[in-house]
């Protein structure tokens, strides 16, 4: 700090004038463009009206067991609305319907990948 109060960063000038690194902005999207899944899950009353949905959404994941499928989703309400549509032009009647959107454990797997036990990267 100089004399008078004011701090000198002349010193710090070539640290200061380094552009800043962008590592992810709000929405969770990465560097690339990439975002992190979302997904709207719909879970039906019977195996007839999962299948009738694995028809009309085409290839989504499905759970058998849970009698529900896995639309990949960006959690925006256009999405939503389409997938009601498509239920609703198939004359299809889900049970639930929830929309999961990516948390931050989503977006830190999409910035750095999965976690490798040490003895996978050459550790012991």
């Amino acid at each position: 700090m100089r004399h008078d109060g004011i701090m000198d960063f002349t010193p710090h000038a070539d640290y200061l004038r380094h552009e800043p690194v962008a590592i992810a902005d709000i929405t969770g999207k990465a560097p690339g463009g990439s975002t992190p899944a979302g997904h709207i899950r719909l879970r039906f009353a019977d195996a007839h009206s999962l299948e009738a949905a694995m028809t009309a959404f085409g290839p989504v994941t499905r759970d058998d067991e849970a009698l529900a499928v896995y639309i990949p989703t960006d959690g925006g309400i256009p999405a939503l609305r389409a997938v009601l549509d498509t239920l609703d032009s198939a004359s299809i009647e889900a049970e639930a319907l929830t929309v999961h959107t990516p948390d931050l454990d989503d977006i830190a797997l999409a910035l750095t990948g999965p976690m490798r036990a040490a003895s996978e990267v050459g550790h012991q």
